[in-house]
């Protein structure tokens, strides 16, 4: 997304703030987020001249995406549909996980122009990000499980922009497609040979026959038990203030399987580096056991398995990475989330080696599990 003039995001920023009946801003502090997703047009703390602060999200869907395969959906039933964050505030979905994980409280939401909604939300105080420990993560997967395991938020009747099977359709908007697996050449860059090693060859094959199967998998998953899901749970949507984890980012919120949201959370921070790639076994273990033991104590009636299935399959949402990272292999310049600095490339490939080869542990399991319970796939 193009920048905007420093001076008329000032203008837009003050026009904003006043329709939202805001005291006016002192300062501006830019916070972090995905850059690619054209519905996000800026997130940034304000202190305001009355001695408070607020975050301020805006959401576009009429900005022109800069990464194709980012680009806003105005479809309520799109998986990046732009304006599905407002409405789960407006219908008060985020409130679903309460009392366990809540959201930061909507202050204000400015709708100023057609393609344009404006949320001014809490700032909230506490540990965020990549600055959060494991025992916090292992602690807020508690927290869900407790949450997604009362029958409450299994009933919950949603919104007319809730996600269904968001995994599947984001996955399969996923760039290069099945040619990043069939282009053996490409397989053999330096930076491909020197990252992913002699295993380059078992995660083409692997992530290449994964990608083959997304409509199996979203059979096996379909099957599985629904509940309402954040769909984004991950360090840098979670916050930890004295009464608990805070959830933000609601953005692809929806009906999904019991488990989806836990196994999202393991393979997303180490596929970003937050903790050592062989720390991964012992890190899945901690978190499922949490978020299971939650599941337990809020009365969730299930076999345990078929949640711990769908955890596991969530690997399938990764299809499309290895060969998204041979494509781009040539790569220069930051190689972290949200642009930060980031690891020299090839040991990028290096780190993710290990984490993708424990991911393909996961899928092994979650085969294992629908012959176990007879899941029909």
């Amino acid at each position: 997304m193009a920048p905007v003039p420093a001076d008329r995001a000032g203008e837009l920023r003050a026009d904003d703030l006043r329709a939202g009946g805001l005291a006016a801003a002192e300062s501006v502090e830019p916070l972090v987020f995905n850059p690619n997703n054209a519905v996000t047009g800026a997130v940034e703390r304000l202190r305001l001249t009355d001695g408070t602060s607020v975050v301020r999200k805006v959401l576009r869907g009429d900005a022109p995406a800069t990464v194709a395969h980012w680009a806003a959906g105005a479809n309520p039933t799109h998986w990046n549909h732009w304006r599905r964050e407002a409405d789960a505030y407006d219908s008060g979905a985020v409130r679903a996980f309460e009392p366990h994980v809540r959201a930061p409280q909507l202050l204000a939401r400015v709708s100023s122009r057609p393609g344009r909604e404006v949320l001014f939300l809490e700032d909230v105080d506490g540990p965020s990000g990549f600055d959060l420990r494991a025992e916090h993560l292992v602690t807020a997967a508690g927290a869900l499980g407790r949450a997604q395991g009362a029958p409450a938020t299994a009933q919950w009747p949603g919104f007319h922009s809730a996600s269904r099977e968001w995994m599947w359709a984001y996955s399969c908007s996923r760039p290069p497609g099945p040619g990043g697996y069939l282009d053996a050449r490409s397989w053999e860059h330096p930076v491909v040979v020197e990252g992913f090693g002699e295993q380059r060859h078992e995660l083409r094959r692997r992530f290449g026959e994964l990608l083959g199967e997304l409509w199996w998998w979203r059979r096996v998953s379909a099957a599985c038990p629904r509940t309402f899901c954040h769909l984004d749970f991950w360090s840098p949507n979670l916050i930890v203030d004295n009464a608990g984890p805070v959830l933000v980012d609601w953005a692809f919120c929806g009906v999904a399987a019991v488990g989806e949201d836990a196994g999202n959370l393991v393979p997303d921070v180490m596929l970003d580096h937050q903790f050592a790639p062989e720390d991964y076994d012992t890190f899945d273990r901690a978190v499922w056991r949490s978020y299971a033991d939650g599941l337990v104590a809020a009365g969730w009636t299930h076999p345990p398995e078929l949640a711990r299935l769908a955890s596991c399959a969530t690997v399938a949402r990764y299809a499309w990475l290895p060969a998204a990272m041979v494509a781009n292999a040539d790569h220069v310049g930051p190689t972290g989330y949200a642009g930060r600095d980031g690891l020299a490339l090839v040991e990028v490939f290096t780190r993710r080696r290990s984490v993708l080869l424990s991911m393909l542990e996961r899928l092994d399991e979650a085969r294992a599990l629908v012959a176990e319970t007879g899941l029909a796939g």
